[in-house]
């Protein structure tokens, strides 16, 4: 089966699905942290640390996109999500910076039973931040990479073997297919003609 087989309202459905994910987190924080109060040290703290929980659903929404988006070869779809990750990527780290100065200042405030909660949980939050940070960076990069890739027709050369198992066998060349790289015949094809 190739992408050609595919149903356009596969297609589309998945695209739908993947948009939905993000809006359903999008609209799940926002009428949790609604009204808006930006400047009050309190709300940034529970607004930063709710969201931190939220990061899972609308980055899998992305890849749902993106995925499917190289798939079918809608490359500008790809790049302007690639795009969209890589600032994200971007304003996440922001939002560790700020966050964890509020973390300061709500730490101080908090009774001293409770001052390293604030911050372990503050930590815990960070460390959610950057990892996503991370995540989204590097599905940005591989998509714009990908699309430049796909417009310019030549393949990507490989940067390691497989992270499981042995190093990768050098690729056959063109000639006879039970052939070796150095030219001998495979040895399970010996025993094959000899059994014959």
């Amino acid at each position: 089966m190739n992408s050609d087989d595919v149903s356009p309202w596969l297609i589309r459905g998945i695209y739908l699905f993947g948009f939905a994910l993000i809006l359903h987190a999008v609209i799940d924080l926002s009428t949790t942290v609604w009204p808006l109060r930006v400047t009050e040290m309190s709300w940034r703290y529970g607004f930063l640390g709710l969201g931190a929980g939220y990061l899972q659903t609308p980055t899998l929404g992305l890849l749902l996109i993106a995925g499917t988006a190289l798939w079918q070869g809608d490359l500008g779809l790809a790049r302007g999500v690639g795009a969209a990750l890589t600032v994200s990527a971007l304003v996440l780290m922001l939002a560790v910076a700020l966050f964890m100065l509020d973390v300061v200042q709500v730490r101080q405030l908090a009774a001293a039973e409770a001052q390293a909660g604030v911050l372990y949980g503050g930590l815990w939050q960070a460390v959610k931040y950057v990892l996503a940070s991370i995540i989204l960076a590097a599905m940005g990069r591989g998509l714009i990479q990908s699309v430049k890739t796909a417009r310019s027709e030549v393949p990507l050369a490989p940067v390691r073997g497989p992270l499981i198992g042995s190093a990768a066998a050098p690729p056959r060349p063109a000639g006879r297919p039970n052939e070796d790289v150095d030219g001998n015949e495979d040895e399970d094809d010996e025993e094959d003609e000899n059994d014959d």
